[in-house]
């Protein structure tokens, strides 16, 4: 997926790439396309405990995950930035 300007990737002051997640929208993705989050978990491979963890913002995925976790919510450029970069600054401040 090619990312127009209005969804970018934030770099904080150290250069270091910023990620915020909108976990909500992403677990209503999930139960809008799978039904559950173990339904979602293993259709992409993971063990449950994984996604749970996403979720609740207890882990956060590298970009290979988000890769996967975009491609098997077949997210278009809108619902990937509401849920990946919800922030549009990397202090937080909102968009």
């Amino acid at each position: 997926m090619t990312l127009s300007p209005n969804c970018v990737k934030l770099k904080s002051p150290n250069g270091e790439e910023v990620r915020h997640l909108n976990a909500r929208r992403l677990k209503a993705e999930i139960i809008a396309e799978y039904g559950t989050q173990t339904a979602f978990a293993h259709a992409i491979g993971w063990h449950a405990n994984k996604v749970s963890k996403i979720v609740k913002e207890k882990y956060k995925p590298d970009t290979d995950e988000v890769a996967k976790i975009s491609d098997a919510l077949h997210l278009d450029e809108r619902r990937y930035c509401e849920i990946f970069l919800p922030k549009a600054s990397p202090f937080g401040d909102a968009k």
